[in-house]
């Protein structure tokens, strides 16, 4: 999250990983009475409209809430922005007072899995930042060597 909460700023951004398909959010509110709702714009690449997600949160502020913000990540980039509304349960003075908090949601680009071959189709090791002790593909890591050193034939 960027930047790190603080209770002036309304606007967040989250990176996530590209094969993410649900956003899990968890908030904890200044008076445990006020009301939550999370809407989003989405659209599920079908030929059926855009849709909008408004969504009272009425779990524990000590829980993720999950359900139905998974429409909320698409695929393509489309719709990866929210709005949190936090509301007073109560009218004051004919009103109902609440604070608007903006989500945006970038996807970074992952890999699934990364190998190497050579000009003979056999496998090359490829190492974690160099590290020889370490020759698997963990998505996460984004430095790897191999060696591809020419070998001489006896």
């Amino acid at each position: 999250m960027s930047p790190t909460f603080t209770e002036g700023t309304h606007e967040y951004t989250f990176t996530v990983e590209s094969n993410s398909s649900i956003f899990q959010l968890q908030r904890v509110r200044a008076d445990s009475s006020y009301k939550t709702t999370f809407y989003a714009a989405y659209h599920r690449n079908t030929a059926w409209p855009d849709r909008t997600i408004e969504k009272a949160l009425t779990t524990s502020d000590t829980s993720y809430t999950t359900t139905a913000l998974n429409n909320f990540m698409a695929v393509g980039g489309y719709g990866n922005t929210a709005r949190l509304k936090v509301a007073q349960s109560k009218t004051v003075n004919g009103a109902t007072l609440y604070q608007d908090y903006f989500i945006h949601v970038n996807r970074t680009m992952t890999l699934d899995s990364l190998s190497a071959k050579d000009q003979n189709d056999v496998v090359i090791p490829l190492n974690q930042g160099g590290d020889t002790t370490k020759a698997t593909f963990t998505k996460l890591v984004y430095d790897y060597t191999a060696d591809v050193s020419e070998k001489k034939s006896l």
